[in-house]
């Protein structure tokens, strides 16, 4: 095959199909976009667009843009979900000040001169930065939480002086691996706010808290596991000072930098609030963390306090990690399959995941634990089919398919359990779908699962020299790919069990394309919100390099492992897989296509095509393992 005459092609088809500016699929109630592909160009005309007092949740994408809005979430608005394209570039701001004038000449003042008023309870943002752009002109708030149960995770606040303000009383707000910025009093107000895993910047001196909690009230203001940094000379930020006589403010394990006053907190000028406010630290570390010069009236927390300040006993009855909401696409699934291949094809019928006599099923199994993504700690899960019998046995890894944004790991049990009792370790795998990361992550991930099965060989009776992948449509091109990528450091991902190698014996590709950019793969991807533009992040003329780099054939070679591949009667599914197979026949690499002459992408989940599957399959390994 003439390579340089097969990358002129997909030039040319490009230019004639006219592919240009990529869209976004639709898999949110809303999309904000300012370049007007999305259902609203402003924030605020989504937020008005909810149902009022809606039980569901209400899911708000918004794409990359600096947004210049008032924006206020009415109480009648609950459950709503705000999630940004880019924490870096989206960005929602406005520049009100408290003394600057309104129509009627008289000052904003400070709760006024927030950027975005949230009085919904429930609401929930990811991925955003919220800004108060007017600069160090005295209060000027980015945000200010009236709500109950509000969570912010991987989000910015920039402002100055007041920048976040937990006012409503009796609210509870969660912070998560989030950055807040500001000089003076830039954390207030009179909420419980519990702050994990964030950084607190301290631009000048100052003070960082201003709490104002109301007496009687539990918990104000709890830093866990955070980092005090910032720009400010050393020893001129204050931990805190109390707005209100019952302030409370805690500090635990938190990494104090020289930015922090040695004398930790200032009493706001009162006696009395040295008698009423709590203070409080454990753990402090890092070269503001030294205690031994708090002021007297501070406190540092005994290990019998410690526990009453868990994120479960300070948020009560809510859980913030319960209501993270991952967006997914739930719309491709095994039943629906069936349902919609049935009238065309009466002859079918789902397939079976009964797991069989002799076989040991291990569900929900923990291979991957992500903890810092932007929605916060994520675990990725496979489900383990083995031989009962003791012995050491090849091992199948299966990826579902669902166009690299839907699907779920028990798509591929049929599969699975039919090969277990075929004498494999049958593994199928969860992964990261494009709502949630675009390319690389996902091939990342189940880089990671290849070599959390070789960590786990023994457990699960696996022979560690024989591993295979293999995948079903999208699955299919991410088998490939992660097949043929064996060897490649730069697509390993650093996601775990780095001393393990992630190398594959056998690829099976079922109904999966070798190439994005070929022209049966174009001509059916022609909409600007097709799965591959969405998952790759772009159209080719926006990104040609992602989009060679996730084509599995540019990752082929003369010593690439064995493939087989099983094909339905549709050919699009395949694109690029002859001329993979022709250079696999060029190398004397072994391989096997097989095709079932019927017009049925998903034939793997329906009888009679599972069995026969199947039997390609344990042919196919029997001979690649044999040898």
């Amino acid at each position: 095959m003439d390579s340089n005459a097969n990358k002129l092609n997909h030039l040319l088809f490009f230019l004639f199909m006219g592919i240009g500016l990529s869209g976004f699929a639709r898999q949110f109630d809303f999309v904000v976009a300012q370049d007007g592909t999305g259902d609203f160009e402003t924030v605020q005309a989504a937020i008005d667009a909810v149902p009022d007092l809606r039980k569901n949740r209400t899911t708000i994408f918004i794409k990359s843009g600096t947004y210049k809005e008032k924006l206020v979430l009415p109480s009648t608005k609950t459950n709503v979900s705000f999630i940004g394209e880019d924490v870096e570039t989206t960005i929602l701001t406005f520049d009100d000040y408290a003394s600057k004038p309104n129509i009627f000449g008289e000052n904003v003042g400070t709760s006024g001169s927030s950027a975005f008023f949230i009085y919904g309870n429930g609401f929930e943002a990811y991925n955003i930065t919220f800004e108060n752009s007017a600069g160090p002109v005295g209060q000027a708030v980015a945000v200010r939480v009236d709500g109950d149960r509000v969570k912010f995770e991987n989000c910015r606040f920039l402002g100055f002086q007041d920048t976040l303000y937990p006012h409503g009383r009796g609210s509870r707000q969660y912070y998560h691996n989030c950055y807040i910025e500001g000089t003076v009093d830039f954390i207030f107000g009179w909420g419980t706010a519990y702050f994990e895993d964030c950084e607190i910047f301290c631009k000048r001196n100052g003070y960082i808290t201003a709490a104002s909690t109301e007496e009687g009230t539990d918990f104000g203001f709890v830093f866990k596991n955070c980092r005090i940094t910032g720009s400010a000379e050393p020893g001129s930020v204050y931990l805190g000072r109390p707005w209100r006589p019952y302030a409370q403010t805690v500090f635990i394990d938190c990494e104090m930098g020289e930015v922090v006053h040695p004398d930790g907190w200032d009493p706001w000028g009162s006696e009395e609030k040295k008698e009423t406010a709590f203070y409080a630290e454990y753990g402090s570390h890092g070269p503001g963390g030294a205690t031994e010069n708090r002021v007297e009236w501070s406190h540092q927390l005994t290990e019998d306090q410690l526990s009453q300040y868990s994120l479960s006993n300070v948020m009560g009855d809510w859980n913030p990690h319960e209501s993270r909401q991952i967006p997914r696409d739930t719309t491709y699934n095994a039943r629906r399959v069936f349902e919609k291949t049935r009238p065309h094809h009466p002859e079918v019928e789902l397939a079976s995941t009964d797991v069989p006599d002799g076989v040991v099923a291990t569900m929900d199994e923990v291979y991957l634990a992500l903890e810092h993504t932007p929605f916060g700690r994520r675990e990725l899960h496979a489900d383990i089919f083995q031989p009962e019998a003791a012995g050491s046995y090849p091992a199948v890894i299966l990826v579902h398919g669902g166009g690299w944004r839907s699907g779920e790991k028990s798509m591929q049990w049929a599969l699975a359990t039919r090969l277990a009792e075929r004498g494999f370790v049958a593994v199928c795998v969860e992964y990261q779908l494009a709502m949630e990361a675009e390319y690389p992550a996902a091939l990342h991930n189940l880089k990671a699962a290849v070599r959390w099965l070789r960590a786990n060989a023994e457990t699960y009776h696996v022979n560690p020299d024989e591993v295979a992948i293999s995948g079903s449509s999208a699955g299919g091109q991410l088998a490939l790919l992660t097949g043929l990528t064996t060897g490649v450091v730069e697509q390993e991902g650093n996601m775990g069990y780095g001393e393990y190698s992630s190398d594959i014996q056998a690829i099976i590709d079922i109904d999966g394309l070798a190439d994005f950019m070929a022209p049966l793969s174009l001509r059916s991807n022609r909409s600007l919100d097709s799965p591959d533009i969405e998952w790759l992040g772009g159209s080719f003329f926006e990104k040609p390099g992602i989009w060679k780099e996730a084509s599995p054939i540019f990752w082929a070679h003369e010593q690439s492992p064995p493939i087989l591949v099983i094909k339905s009667g549709f050919p699009r599914f395949t694109a690029g897989v002859d001329e993979l197979t022709g250079l696999l026949e060029e190398w004397e690499i072994y391989h096997e296509v097989h095709q079932f002459e019927v017009e049925i992408h998903p034939f793997w989940l329906l009888d009679p095509y599972v069995d026969p599957t199947v039997d390609y399959m344990e042919a196919f390994l029997r001979k690649v393992f044999a040898e």
